[in-house]
């Protein structure tokens, strides 16, 4: 787990927590969060779980969520490692998450695969979005998404902001154009130092990313993970900006921004 400390205008302590399954999410947490300073590193291959029904969790240690149950001799793919844990896809459950190195035998593995850009890149948000009827289908989708479950959970929906989204498309191409899966960018540094750069002012903000196939598996995979889900239901949220972007590992780079 990553722990960064991030801030609004009352100065509050907050965390930034990388919690895979290809998805990372910022929540507030007390203050004197420690940091274990372990770091994501890009990294594809192919391996074969060695013991029976080993877990496949949300992130990388023994305290996150088990997401799927792998069978022995199992093939999945390595798509990156931190520290000792390795995120893998898992064929059979089509999900994203992590397993230890000890539970799974390499068959082969390429530690220097940066991922690559393509050298078209097509914008996946409509320059014109100043009303959600102008989004992408993508980003039309996850809106609906987010506020259906927010109406039915009582918190309100939230309002479409183009400026919010041009900060989240800016990111999540970012993370595409320098191969990066963080809140922490090495361009803008962090989303709130991004969003203050980008002319925004707000009392209080959070970021939710996710890398995956398909707008629905990512917003699945955030509800499914108390820290996302606490970002989407949060009351005080009054505005979102969404972005999109091609990933050539992932599919798809989302960003979600919130704000008050």
């Amino acid at each position: 787990m990553e722990v960064l400390s991030v801030m609004n205008k009352k100065a509050k302590c907050c965390t930034l927590m990388i919690v895979f399954a290809m998805i990372v999410a910022m929540i507030t947490a007390p203050a004197g969060a420690s940091d274990d300073g372990e770091t994501f590193i890009y990294k594809t291959g192919n391996a074969t779980v060695n013991v029976s029904g080993l877990n496949l969790r949300s992130g990388p240690g023994m305290d996150f969520a088990a997401l799927a149950s792998i069978g022995k001799s199992q093939a999945v793919k390595i798509v990156g490692q931190v520290g000792e844990w390795y995120a893998v896809y898992d064929y059979n459950s089509n999900q994203i998450g992590f397993v230890n190195g000890n539970y799974i035998t390499t068959v082969s593995e390429d530690s220097k695969n940066d991922p690559k850009v393509p050298d078209e890149e097509a914008p996946n948000v409509s320059e014109d979005v100043s009303n959600p009827e102008n989004l992408s289908d993508d980003a039309q989708r996850l809106m609906s998404l987010v506020n259906n479950v927010r109406e039915e959970k009582g918190a309100g929906k939230l309002e479409y902001s183009e400026e919010l989204s041009k900060v989240a498309y800016d990111k999540a191409r970012d993370m595409v154009t320098n191969n990066y899966f963080s809140h922490q960018s090495p361009s803008y540094g962090t989303p709130f130092e991004m969003m203050k750069a980008y002319g925004l002012s707000f009392n209080a903000a959070a970021e939710n990313i996710a890398g995956n196939q398909t707008i629905d598996g990512a917003f699945y995979a955030w509800m499914n993970s108390e820290s996302h889900k606490t970002n989407i239901l949060n009351g005080d949220f009054m505005k979102t900006g969404i972005g999109v972007y091609t990933s050539p590992i992932y599919g798809k780079i989302i960003v979600q921004l919130f704000m008050r």
